[in-house]
């Protein structure tokens, strides 16, 4: 009895140690084919700098109903939202349209377009949380309240650097300055915004890089900033703290104002 009781644990043991080494087998299988593809679809940033990025976004962006979200989109890659404004916005959101969303992504179907224009760069609203264009009555008033005209869209996080190369793409390449200098103001100041602003790993990895690269200054935003008309400078602004206010309806999707004779 005593032998036979020996036998079966034994058996069972055996059992149990196979049922381990298999299931170590199989997670040892998926991790690599996670690793390949993840890889393969790296074209911007390493996969190190993936994982960094995605876990400090997420803390960065607190519960995310703001900037990040997760989407089942180009491999899973963390998708948030940024803004970018040089000059009137209706310029810049027809080149990120274009070249940005369709070009880059790929978006080519209309309802996968998330340009939008907008107002950002101050903590000032109106009465009940209003931010709108220059109007008569002088109601909620962008420009009074200390706002720059911007167009905010979501896009993969690997794709970052590409969309921030196409942003400086959009100054005058002669004068450096935006090619609409006849518009003065604080409203049509360069702006970038993003989770966590210049403090933030993207910004180190992603954005600083190719301002260098091409001769701008970034330098911390602290809301309500003046022009930068003639100073090849940028403001960068934590899109937390300085978040994104969309315009008017009618001010949506406007004709390109980048290509002459408006433009260079």
């Amino acid at each position: 009895k005593r032998r036979t009781m020996y036998y079966y644990y034994y058996r069972r043991g055996i059992l149990f140690s196979l049922t381990i080494g298999i299931i170590a087998l199989l997670s040892f299988l998926g991790l690599t084919s996670n690793i390949t593809t993840s890889s393969s679809n790296d074209d911007s940033l390493s996969l190190l700098q993936q994982r960094l990025l995605r876990r400090n976004l997420l803390s960065e962006g607190g519960d995310g109903s703001n900037t990040v979200t997760k989407q089942k989109q180009n491999n899973n890659n963390i998708m948030l939202k940024m803004y970018f404004g040089v000059g009137c916005f209706w310029h810049i959101q027809h080149e990120f349209i274009v070249r940005g969303e369709r070009t880059i992504l790929g978006r080519n179907n209309d309802n996968e377009i998330t340009s939008k224009a907008g107002y950002a760069g101050s903590t000032n609203v109106g009465s009940d949380g209003r931010v709108c264009y220059h109007n008569f009555k002088g109601i909620a008033d962008y420009g009074t309240l200390g706002h720059a005209e911007v167009v905010q869209f979501s896009l993969p996080l690997i794709e970052v650097q590409n969309f921030t190369r196409l942003y400086f793409s959009l100054f005058n390449p002669t004068t450096g300055d935006r090619v609409d200098p006849q518009d003065r103001g604080a409203e049509y100041r360069s702006v970038i915004g993003l989770p966590g602003g210049n403090s933030s790993n993207l910004f180190r990895a992603a954005i600083e890089s190719v301002a260098n690269e091409t001769g701008y200054t970034l330098q911390s935003g602290v809301g309500s900033d003046p022009d930068t008309l003639g100073t090849k400078l940028v403001y960068v602004y934590d899109s937390n703290k300085f978040p994104f206010h969309q315009a008017e309806v009618f001010m949506q999707f406007r004709d390109d104002f980048q290509s002459p004779p408006y433009g260079p």
